[in-house]
């Protein structure tokens, strides 16, 4: 599909471009929540656009927070996941698990100490 001249294509639920309740890209026809929303949209998913460049490597993402977790993980030591038995951490949870299953005595990580995993995990 072409855009239209336009970078930001959208219609508006009245089907003008004063206020509106929700903002439809012309593009692919998504409605989002307002022109900012639309705005995001675009760039995104239409134009691909990847502003957030990694210092490290110079790999570029879309968003800051994609860009967030590969920079921890891959170019500095950001061990969150420690293990529950030794002084052990991990970059990864399942790195933990596994560390615990071999180390300690064939020991898994519990469900209740998953969910503290993944809640840290969606902090990174």
């Amino acid at each position: 599909a072409q855009h239209t001249a336009s970078p930001w294509p959208y219609t508006t639920g009245s089907g003008s471009t004063s206020t509106a309740t929700f903002a439809q890209c012309t593009t692919c026809g998504q409605q989002l929540s307002c022109s900012g929303a639309l705005r995001r949209h675009v760039k995104l998913v239409h134009l691909k656009q990847k502003d957030f460049v990694c210092k490290y490597c110079s790999r570029a993402f879309s968003t800051c927070s994609n860009m967030k977790k590969p920079v921890q993980t891959m170019h500095i030591d950001y061990r969150p996941f420690k293990c529950f038995f030794c002084d052990k951490t991990f970059k990864k949870p399942h790195s933990l698990n596994s560390h615990m299953f071999t180390e300690h005595g064939g020991k898994r990580v519990s469900s209740e100490q998953w969910d503290e995993l993944r809640r840290i995990e969606m902090q990174m």
